[in-house]
């Protein structure tokens, strides 16, 4: 499948009023019924990787195990894991934008994102920023892609930025109630320590350390508890675990919440957090606005959580990378399908 081809067929539903939904392996959004699909998933494979420069551009087709596998050779990774690595696209990594439990120490999907190539609703082929951090031009642009979700047009291909992988990796459990979890999150991460990870659930301290030798051990040390295997922090990383449940909590790492009688997961060393309990909906929001942050229902539905404002700025790109409506429609709060 060429590029052009995909531009041809944008085109072609444009002039027929025919809307289309975005699919790549179909892992996340399922399109709704009898609506025509863009499909992307045959559009794959590594446009350019030069391990020097520590950037990549790959197409959005391309599973992403095979991203990660590529970076993993020349001794790199991406940092963000974001899920979806047994079946998931790198179009769809971008379009939903989540990340996994190193996000708070190694960055996020958006901040490794240097630029795009993308389709616009005019059926016209648009490049935004670069392959290098000091080509700032459509900087911005590029990243207003991630976690959009596809409703402002299919993204063909995405720049990304690399880093070296950590040469050390340990994890570590160690019991620790509820009640001091929080504190002690807090606390750690004032520590120097290679930090890729610090999560609680059922009375246990999860700690994962990525970095240099000498680090790791000083900080292991320091640490105590029992060594572990990746397992929880990937089924943490795939939205797996039974604690992923009912609410989703994003808020500042050090907020009390103890109103919320329930079940928790902890993750992002306190800033995200899952709450499973009987508070009703207005409560569980209300108290995660009362600390400067946000509740959603968890399974997550996309822009569920925006604010008026933010929502009415979704409106106001969406009308323009798509006047027609296009692409991916009624996904956007709002829209008519």
């Amino acid at each position: 499948m060429q590029a052009r081809e995909l531009v041809e067929h944008v085109r072609a539903a444009r002039e027929n009023g025919q809307a289309l939904w975005i699919a790549g392996n179909g892992s996340r959004l399922a399109p709704p019924e009898e609506m025509q699909t863009l499909p992307l998933s045959g559009f794959s494979g590594i446009v350019e990787y030069d391990p020097g420069e520590l950037a990549i551009t790959v197409r959005c087709g391309t599973p992403l195990a095979e991203l990660e596998a590529t970076v993993a050779e020349a001794g790199q990774t991406l940092g963000f894991e974001a899920p979806g690595r047994d079946t998931g696209t790198v179009g769809g990594m971008l379009a939903c934008g989540r990340s996994g439990p190193a996000r708070p120490w190694l960055g996020d999907v958006r901040g490794a994102v240097l630029g795009v190539a993308m389709i616009n609703g005019a059926g016209e082929l648009l490049r935004f920023g670069g392959r290098v951090m000091k080509n700032v031009a459509g900087y911005d642009l590029s990243r207003l892609q991630c976690g959009a979700y596809g409703i402002f047009g299919p993204v063909l291909e995405v720049s990304l930025r690399t880093r070296p992988a950590p040469p050390v990796q340990r994890c570590l459990v160690r019991p620790c109630p509820l009640e001091k979890a929080v504190k002690e999150m807090a606390d750690l991460q004032h520590r120097p320590w290679p930090i890729a990870g610090l999560a609680w659930w059922e009375g246990m301290l999860h700690l994962r350390l990525w970095g240099m030798a000498s680090g790791v051990a000083e900080a292991a040390a320091a640490f105590g508890g029992e060594e572990e295997g990746e397992e929880f922090w990937q089924v943490l990383r795939e939205e797996r675990h039974p604690g992923q449940r009912d609410w989703r909590l994003l808020v500042p790492p050090a907020a009390e919440l103890a109103e919320l009688q329930g079940t928790w997961l902890i993750d992002w060393g306190g800033g995200r957090r899952w709450y499973q309990g009987d508070a009703p909906a207005e409560a569980v929001q209300a108290a995660a606005r009362a600390v400067g942050g946000l509740a959603e229902p968890w399974p997550f539905t996309p822009f569920a959580g925006l604010s008026e404002d933010a929502l009415a700025l979704h409106h106001r790109l969406k009308a323009a990378f798509d006047p027609a409506g296009l692409f991916n429609p009624g996904l956007l709060p709002g829209e008519a399908r």
